[in-house]
């Protein structure tokens, strides 16, 4: 018989990003190793194109329960804060020191009372659920790391041991990091508090790299970390095998969020370079899902005007569409730092499309050891080095029409292979 695991997520389908994947990926797998999984998370509406559609009421404002074989996912209504509704009303641009102050006061708050937590439905019906039904086990996914404190409460109030899974740091965040501000560094020591109060709880840690699971070691010294990456979902790529690359177009492609601990820069400099040593018109760098962050999108475009011609940014993508864009490249960038050994998670879903990764900067790390054992690209620390991959590879673009990287033993970064692995974890506890 199937033990019962409730699953705390906010991030989750349809809300397409890569954090609602990992939890998703254990309402699919999770009933074939024992583990029979409910979700609890807020109504998502198709189609939020910009961090401002994140913000806005649920176009469903009752709780909605789907059940089947695989499991039971539990959506509950999301209405905004104060700080949200003036963001919605007045835009980004007005009332941004009162926002950043509302920000930082119910950041904290939350942790203490409900009032001040727009999300503390997904606490309820949670408890709701549990009265109602047995319940064996309950695990939290952050961000947002409030849920680690939902799933706190209801282990401490019915006995029930719980796990925390660190999708990103807490306190160890590396946005807290590379923005050494004093209202940064004060928010990382109260959020270290909080983590230490609330981690300590749970059964067991999971962190998705080595390094991340070394940084919040040093926070949570009481309980055991056990590296669960995340992966890529077979499903995805099933019907990519007919696309190929245009032969009148080099496209270089970036997926995703872009963080200011990435070096950008160096990667559109050394372009920029590449393309007037090549005196190429046929060359795009298309960066996907750029223009749901507009200070991201800013920075792309703002970095130099003669660039600009080359470059496109993009919405968020539905994945299926994401992926058959991506299989159309000859280079997948990966961003990464040569400061943090740690693991990014579209590294997973390059592998599967059979395209070049350019690694910038060599990490030194996981991923460039990930990229070298599989066989998928090449990491870089330099400008040089980059125009030199560049242009090697666009001479074997304009020699055959194509460019294609055969990666290989990289089957264990499957999700149902890692959620295999967190439901042993969790079934032997």
């Amino acid at each position: 018989m199937l033990k019962r695991i409730l699953i705390l997520a906010y991030d989750f389908p349809p809300f397409n990003s890569i954090g609602s994947q990992r939890p998703y990926g254990w309402l699919l797998s999770f009933a074939s190793f024992g583990l029979y999984p409910v979700v609890v998370t807020r109504h998502w509406d198709e189609g939020a194109v910009n961090e401002v559609d994140c913000f806005k009421p649920s176009s469903e404002q009752s709780v909605t329960i789907e059940e089947n074989e695989q499991g039971t996912i539990i959506r509950v209504p999301f209405n905004p804060g104060i700080r949200d509704k003036m963001l919605l009303k007045y835009g980004n641009k007005r009332f941004k020191k009162i926002r950043k102050a509302l920000t930082f006061t119910s950041s904290i708050l939350r942790f203490v009372l409900f009032r001040f937590d727009n999300t503390k439905e997904i606490y309820f019906e949670a408890l709701k659920y549990i009265r109602e039904n047995k319940c064996d086990y309950i695990i939290a996914t952050g961000e947002p790391f409030i849920l680690f404190r939902y799933a706190s409460l209801l282990s401490k109030r019915f006995g029930i041991k719980w796990f925390a899974d660190y999708r990103d740091g807490w306190s160890t965040n590396l946005m807290i990091r590379y923005n050494p501000s004093v209202n940064q560094k004060i928010f990382g020591s109260i959020n270290r508090f909080f983590e230490k109060r609330i981690s300590s709880t749970a059964e067991f840690l999971t962190a998705t790299s080595d390094y991340s699971a070394k940084e919040i070691s040093k926070v949570i010294t009481s309980r055991p970390i056990h590296k669960i990456t995340n992966g890529f979902a077979e499903d995805d790529y099933s019907e990519l095998q007919n696309i190929e690359q245009p032969e009148d177009e080099f496209i270089i492609s970036y997926m995703g969020s872009i963080y200011p601990y990435q070096p950008l820069e160096l990667f559109l400099e050394a372009a920029e370079e590449f393309i007037n040593l090549k005196s190429a018109e046929n060359i795009k760098l298309i960066f996907y899902g750029a223009e749901f962050n507009k200070g991201q999108e800013q920075r792309i475009k703002g970095f130099s005007d003669k660039l600009n011609k080359y470059i496109l940014t993009t919405q968020r993508l539905p994945r299926k569409n994401l992926f058959s864009e991506l299989k159309k490249s000859h280079i997948l960038l990966l961003l990464a730092s040569d400061e943090v050994d740690s693991s990014c998670a579209k590294v997973f879903e390059y592998l599967p499309l059979g395209r070049k990764i350019l690694l910038v900067k060599n990490d030194n790390g996981f991923l460039e050891k990930m990229v070298k054992d599989c066989n998928s690209g090449d990491a870089c620390s330099s400008k040089n080095e980059i125009i030199d991959i560049l242009s090697e590879s666009y001479n074997e673009f304009l020699r055959t029409g194509k460019l294609v990287q055969e990666s290989k033993n990289y089957d264990i970064y499957r999700r149902r292979e890692q959620t295999h692995k967190l439901a042993k974890l969790i079934l032997e506890n």
